[in-house]
């Protein structure tokens, strides 16, 4: 059981929590000091994507709006594949929900590795068709670049996807939760080999 990513993937989800809450609170110092909170569970590549600080607050009209809405809900943790990377370290692909989840449905998948003698989240990607229609891929959303590949498309750029193969041999998988019942594409991946 991978006991220490999920202490920390947890530890993770409750900082972005208190910034998700924060951000509906006039309290600049705050809100930026929970920006810094989630930023230390993740490599610098990834800065700003959980959260970015506020140079001032937002206009009074919008802390008014939400001054009573419930606290978000936090992330669902689904599954957690562990690798041997290729310079033989452990890896850690866990598949989470997005940051607000109304329901329990798969959203990102965190590359999570030890940097520094720390955990840290590595890379991030999205499963999405990112507009295109067709079947749910993972897209790149930050990060270090090393588990990408492009794959040529009509557009100048491409397309970043998942390398699978970047991320080493598949050692073991551990099913945490199941997605619910209307995410296929989450479900596929949750069951997925």
């Amino acid at each position: 059981m991978n006991d220490e990513v999920i202490a920390f993937l947890e530890e993770f989800f409750a900082a972005e929590q208190t910034l998700l809450e924060r951000h509906l609170k006039p309290n600049l110092q705050a809100y930026n000091d929970a920006v810094d909170a989630v930023a230390r569970y993740a490599v610098p590549e990834l800065k700003n994507s959980f959260g970015a600080k506020l140079a001032q607050l937002r206009d009074a009209e919008y802390y008014e709006r939400v001054k009573d809405w419930p606290p978000p809900a936090g992330r669902v943790l689904f599954r957690i594949d562990t690798h041997e990377a290729p310079d033989g370290a452990p890896l850690y692909s866990c598949l989470v929900s997005n940051s607000k989840p109304r329901k329990a449905k798969v959203f990102a998948r965190f590359i999570v590795k030890r940097t520094d003698g720390a955990l840290k989240i590595d890379a991030t990607f999205h499963l999405t068709d990112n507009g295109m229609g067709g079947a749910p891929q993972w897209y790149f959303g930050g990060g270090d670049k090393r588990y990408l590949r492009i794959v040529e498309n009509e557009y100048e750029e491409g397309e970043y996807l998942l390398d699978e193969a970047s991320l080493g041999r598949k050692i073991a998988t551990e099913r945490l939760t199941e997605p619910v019942a209307t995410d296929a594409a989450g479900l596929a991946e949750y069951h997925r080999n």
